[in-house]
């Protein structure tokens, strides 16, 4: 597989809007239709002309055999379009797909496939991938490989000089990604590293804002972003989906606050407007147009779910999307996300009092995306999960600890 440096127009970077992709199957004759949901993957079926490739098969089978959330996503016409998309393009740009494609697949909401295909860089990601030991997430390795390419040395280089998380960089950004705008993304080349990964990541949200500084200086542009900060991202919201701000929201969960020497643990109010930005705060993808979106609105939205923070002195130390099962025995924080690169240690006795005082006597803490090592490994006869509101789902719970098993608190 080899890059090229200017290449002419292909089909896969057109992009269709909603009613352009309906038309697009609807080319399809009532036999083609019909003939298609007789098999797997009907929507795949259609657009491989009934001969999907054994190796996407695999990475379909494989992926729908592990999360049955897969299943839903391979029949929508927008996923399964642009699966379509990317495979095809790097066949025929490359005559050969990556061996990441099952993990490219899984990221497929993330990734702006037309922009991929265009600008995939084969030494660049070659390299992405040795950076196992820096950066241990596959996934965050394909994301640095895709948005840096070749200045990717420099980059982490100047990360860890700077003593940046490399980790939360990846997973906070919250658009697709190759950036299709070569101005945002001389920006984000100039600033990653430089400056903290918060002000990077709420530039890359903001950039399109008709009134955010794009020429004005780091401070200017820092001012911007922090002025009514949560007051500003709940209008965005509202703005995405006005249908789902319309009514008060609210929150079943138990409000048993904690107030000690270590700093206070509490769920926020179901209506304050620092939910929408808590992914900001700890540089997590749980924001607007990030890949945790759906934790963000299900927060929101589920009266059995919300968000449990850890304060000192008003400065937030972490933050948890909560949620309690369908049963209503167990609660589960998803994940523990940090604020400026604390880690389980600068919660630990505020997580324990918390512990200690609330009345939930079943709570598991999914670690799927930061691994503190606490608490017991839960087995997978245990895992329950909550009924869900939003239309999609986000979870790093797959995999959990017990920090209370039958009001025994396992830390």
């Amino acid at each position: 597989m080899s890059s090229q440096e200017s290449e002419p127009s292909y089909f896969f970077d057109s992009r269709e809007t909603d009613e352009e992709i309906t038309d697009h199957f609807r080319a399809f004759s009532r036999d083609e239709i019909e003939k298609a949901y007789e098999k797997k993957y009907p929507l795949f079926q259609l657009l491989f002309q009934f001969n999907i490739p054994k190796d996407l098969v695999n990475v379909l089978e494989k992926l729908s055999r592990d999360d049955d959330e897969y299943k839903k996503q391979f029949n929508d016409f927008h996923t399964a379009l642009a699966i379509w998309k990317m495979y095809t393009g790097f066949q025929c740009k490359f005559n050969q797909v990556p061996k990441i494609l099952i993990y490219l697949v899984e990221m497929i909401d993330e990734l702006n496939v037309p922009m991929l295909i265009r600008t995939f860089h084969v030494r660049s990601m070659r390299f992405a991938l040795s950076l196992k030991n820096d950066i241990p997430s596959i996934y965050d390795r394909i994301t640095y490989g895709l948005i840096f390419r070749d200045r990717l040395p420099s980059v982490i280089l100047h990360m860890k000089q700077k003593k940046r998380n490399l980790h939360s960089f990846a997973a906070g950004i919250a658009c697709k990604y190759p950036f299709e705008n070569p101005e945002l993304e001389q920006w984000v080349l100039s600033k990653t590293g430089k400056t903290k990964n918060e002000t990077v990541h709420d530039g890359i949200a903001y950039w399109e804002e008709p009134d955010f500084p794009r020429e004005g200086s780091l401070s200017k542009q820092k001012e911007y972003l922090a002025f009514n900060r949560k007051e500003r991202e709940w209008e965005r919201c509202k703005e995405k989906y006005p249908a789902s701000f319309v009514t008060p929201f609210t929150c079943s969960l138990k409000q048993e606050r904690v107030d000690s020497i270590h700093g206070s643990a509490y769920v926020l109010d179901p209506n304050d407007q620092k939910q929408v930005i808590l992914g900001h705060l700890t540089i997590c993808c749980q924001r607007l147009n990030g890949s945790g979106e759906a934790s963000m609105m299900e927060g929101l939205l589920n009266p059995e779910s919300g968000f449990l923070l850890f304060e000192k002195k008003s400065k937030l130390l972490a933050q948890s999307w909560i949620w309690l099962s369908e049963d209503r025995d167990l609660l589960v924080l998803d994940s523990m996300e940090f604020a400026d690169n604390r880690s389980a240690g600068d919660i630990m006795e505020l997580l324990r009092a918390w512990l200690e005082k609330t009345s939930y006597q079943n709570i598991q803490m999914g670690n799927g995306f930061n691994r503190p090592i606490i608490g017991e490994q839960v087995p997978p006869e245990h895992i329950k999960w909550y009924k869900q509101h939003w239309k999609e789902r986000y979870t790093d719970a797959y995999e959990r600890v017990w920090l209370k098993k039958n009001s025994h608190i396992c830390i």
